[in-house]
């Protein structure tokens, strides 16, 4: 097949003629996991149809608030139904050129996440001169909606871009049928998170998926499916049953493979994805159920050996963050190995714009810095002031975000902001604020569904009452943990808290 291609590609003609072909080599190169290629050729492309496109390098933080600026400027104060009914576009070779934009923004993801900010700003300001084609104006103004709740700390405007993108959607009806499960996973999984409770997105998510299937967009019905797993777990959803989930997925990679045997290869490649994720989210809950992984199945190691390969910095920062989770979960607090772990994982939120996971991250690397700071308070020595000041100066940065988003609407984060704030007022020895602290993030965490953040809160406070001498309400808080993360089913995390209860009867 690539002789073939190749082959055409040599011919003396125009690139109009060509650009199927282009299309195709690009796809082929994505199911290859060959995404810097495929960027580069793609660039390559456009430059060949007459339209000028930023280099397959990192883009500088300057050029990415630049164009930012630019963008939000060019966009104005438009509606939702403003952009939606601005006019059609129908030259053929821009229409060409903006599919070679939709192709490069699924490179950035894996190969060059900079620059995504830079090719959605351009896709915006293509879609603004030239009119509205329903494909790529639908992912211009999605794309630029997951940068500004992501990045830019504006979760109203974007979804007001994902409105407009709806509209669109509704209006090229029934025609542009195959880019609803696109839209799907990009609204429910990166914009409306951010201002609707986490379990609103889970159904959306699993019709986007089935959508996909029907519709032959394989790549799109992955990432929902990706999505709508992580979600099902990060929403605090019955163990057992995102066991089941996974347990099905056997059947549902099958759907997937069906659909893909025609010979869709960007479909070939989101198998493979959505695989690996899935298999991330089987060692979490193997984990915590206390259920043995078969020696040959892939771990995390595994996981983190083929994002380094393919240079998927997607998959690697869901496997670190990942295992930041279950550090967090069996309170691994004195390993140093944890924020070893944390400082190995970077900046994740670079990496996973707009998606909760990029959010849970920042949670977890909040609590994690607290809990180190605390542990060097302890020792009331110069490790408190060399390290102790370093990892509060990183927790006060993640807390300050954390305000910011449940300022602006993020209500699947006001619970876990109440435990932090807990946390926090441990470190600086304020016994009222933390007592009020945990409180409010059990009852909010309790009433909004958060079953594994109300089992965590309750050991945090167990774990604060008793250092306080506070025997009593330890015990309560600790009975409430283990009756949380029992009934979450994680069975692990269940017999670590018994014998850690029974350590402490036989003392």
């Amino acid at each position: 097949m690539n002789e073939l291609i190749d082959e055409v590609l040599r011919q003396d003609i125009s690139v109009e003629d060509k650009f199927r072909v282009y299309e195709i080599k690009m796809l082929a190169l994505q199911a290859a996991g060959d995404n810097h290629a495929s960027l580069s050729l793609g660039i390559d492309v456009r430059r060949q149809l007459g339209f000028r496109t930023p280099p397959n390098r990192p883009a500088s933080k300057l050029s990415i608030l630049w164009g930012y600026i630019m963008t939000r400027y060019l966009l104005g104060r438009r509606t939702a139904e403003e952009l939606a009914n601005l006019p059609k576009l129908t030259n053929a070779r821009i229409i060409m050129a903006q599919r070679m934009l939709e192709l490069i923004g699924l490179d950035c993801y894996t190969a060059q996440p900079t620059l995504f900010p830079l090719i959605c700003f351009l896709n915006i300001k293509e879609t603004l001169k030239y009119g509205i084609n329903p494909a790529s104006s639908c992912n211009a103004f999605m794309g630029f909606g997951v940068l500004l709740c992501g990045v830019f700390g504006d979760p109203q405007r974007g979804r007001e871009l994902a409105l407009a993108a709806e509209l669109i959607l509704a209006g090229a009806q029934p025609t542009m049928s195959q880019i609803i499960s696109r839209c799907t996973f990009l609204c429910q999984g990166c914009i409306f998170h951010w201002t609707t409770p986490l379990h609103e997105t889970l159904a959306p998510l699993l019709e986007g998926y089935r959508i996909g299937l029907e519709t032959g967009d394989v790549q799109s019905a992955g990432l929902n499916q990706s999505l709508y797993v992580s979600h099902t777990f990060f929403a605090g959803r019955p163990l057992g049953g995102v066991d089941e989930l996974l347990s099905a997925n056997v059947g549902l990679q099958n759907d997937v493979a069906a659909a893909t045997a025609g010979g869709s290869s960007d479909g070939a490649l989101q198998t493979k994805l959505t695989k690996l994720d899935i298999q991330l989210w089987h060692l979490v809950v193997a984990k915590l159920r206390g259920i043995e992984i078969d020696k040959s199945e892939m771990n995390f190691d595994g996981l983190l050996e083929i994002a380094r390969e393919t240079g998927n910095q997607g998959l690697r920062s869901y496997v670190f963050t990942a295992r930041l989770e279950l550090k967090v979960l069996f309170s691994e607090w004195d390993d140093t190995t944890t924020t070893d772990l944390l400082v190995e994982a970077g900046d994740v939120r670079a990496i996973l714009v707009g998606t909760f996971t990029g959010v849970r991250f920042t949670v977890l690397e909040a609590l994690v810095s607290i809990k180190t700071a605390q542990a060097a308070n302890q020792q009331m020595s110069i490790i408190w002031c060399n390290s102790g000041w370093k990892w509060k100066r990183i927790a006060l940065r993640s807390l300050k975000l954390i305000r910011t988003w449940v300022k602006r609407g993020n209500v699947n984060l006001v619970h876990n902001l109440h435990l932090l704030e807990a946390e926090l007022a441990v470190l600086d020895g304020n016994d009222k604020m933390a007592e009020d602290s945990y409180q409010l993030a059990i009852a909010v965490a309790s009433r909004n569904g958060f079953l594994q953040d109300l089992a965590l809160s309750h050991e945090l406070a167990s774990a604060y009452f008793r250092s306080r001498g506070d025997d009593s309400r330890g015990d309560y808080h600790m009975e409430h943990a283990i009756r949380c993360y029992s009934e979450w089913g994680a069975t692990a995390k269940v017999d670590q808290l018994a014998k850690a209860k029974q350590k402490d009867r036989e003392k």
